[in-house]
């Protein structure tokens, strides 16, 4: 049997980017468990009562690839923002407002914003945790049409998926609950209800499985100029082809900086 990245490879085009995310977040369980083990092993667990010497190095993450505590470092550091701003986000394709999520520490930290995801079963969750943020239900995409959303028993592999894609899933032992027409809503149409005309939006999220081009070329910059955007791009793992993908020629094109790749999530910044 290969290795994760030769097997991968064999994979159709389509079916690799839900490969390598399962793949990771599998390595970063056994990983996790790897390094408890050994801090038993080493006799680090503090006594009662006293501080871990190592805890002043720990940082907490909501994001599955600590996106979360990449973008006020960019805002600072490239931007020149104070250490303490809150701003405002708008993040398409939520999912939850707490698991795996890129704005739930911004939020934490006194940031608010717009939630954009079209799971009716999460809206109680965000109204509840997430009150000063405004959530909208809907999917992004031509106003006045609609597209099938499939959920499945994991809810962060939902969307508006291929057929191809949901057999992936299935395939691979997600349970299938439903699939629904949604309608879509143009992101623009959105952004105009609820931010104020001048207002600014800091930090753009988009994890829409495959559907971040589109939403991106739709957006109007010349009136909705993020400072930061996360992106998911699936495809290759050599940064070289995720530079030269769609959607980062596009944000190049705009006048963005493609600043950081992790595994999934690409991260771009308004150049300054």
């Amino acid at each position: 049997m290969g290795t994760p990245f030769s097997i991968h490879r064999r994979l159709p085009l389509v079916r690799r980017p839900f490969f390598q995310r399962d793949e990771a977040l599998r390595e970063c369980a056994r990983l996790g468990e790897r390094i408890a083990e050994l801090e038993r092993q080493l006799g680090r667990q503090p006594a009662a009562g006293q501080r871990d010497p190592d805890s002043i190095y720990a940082r907490t993450t909501y994001s599955i690839e600590a996106e979360d505590l990449l973008v006020p470092r960019f805002l600072e550091q490239i931007l020149g923002y104070p250490s303490d701003y809150c701003g405002f986000y708008v993040d398409i394709g939520a999912a939850d407002p707490v698991r795996s999520s890129n704005t739930c520490l911004l939020y934490n930290r006194g940031w608010r914003g717009i939630n954009i995801e079209p799971n009716p079963s999460a809206m109680e969750r965000f109204k509840n945790l997430r009150p000063r943020d405004i959530t909208v239900n809907a999917g992004i995409g031509p106003e006045g049409t609609a597209g099938t959303y499939t959920r499945f028993d994991d809810p962060l592999l939902n969307g508006f998926l291929a057929p191809e894609n949901v057999q992936f899933h299935a395939s691979n032992g997600h349970k299938i609950i439903d699939a629904t027409e949604i309608a879509f809503r143009s992101i623009n149409s959105i952004l105009a209800e609820h931010v104020a005309p001048g207002g600014a939006v800091d930090f753009l999220n988009i994890d829409t499985e495959l559907m971040e081009f589109a939403i991106l070329s739709d957006l109007d910059f010349s009136r909705w100029k993020p400072e930061v955007i996360a992106a998911e791009i699936h495809g290759d793992l050599d940064i070289d082809a995720i530079s030269s993908s769609k959607v980062a020629q596009l944000l190049r094109s705009l006048g963005y900086v493609f600043v950081s790749r992790i595994w999934q999530t690409s991260i771009f910044v308004r150049r300054p």
